[in-house]
């Protein structure tokens, strides 16, 4: 009896769908980038800049 309700309602929640018109995903032979590869992996990141600047407050007025 639940093997049934369950079926009944997958068939309700999920109707079979058609062949995409578009598929979402198009390989390509050829792409304008190269492919990483091992030689890209230690590649330096770049550092946050915090240590590098100083803020500093107003000036007194000269006169």
């Amino acid at each position: 009896m639940w093997r049934h309700a369950i079926a009944e309602l997958a068939a309700r929640l999920l109707p079979q769908r058609r062949p995409r018109a578009n598929p979402r995903v198009v390989k390509r032979k050829y792409t304008r980038w190269h492919v990483k590869r091992s030689c890209h992996r230690p590649w330096p990141q770049p550092t946050h800049a915090d240590g590098a600047v100083r803020v500093r407050g107003p000036r007194a007025a000269t006169s």
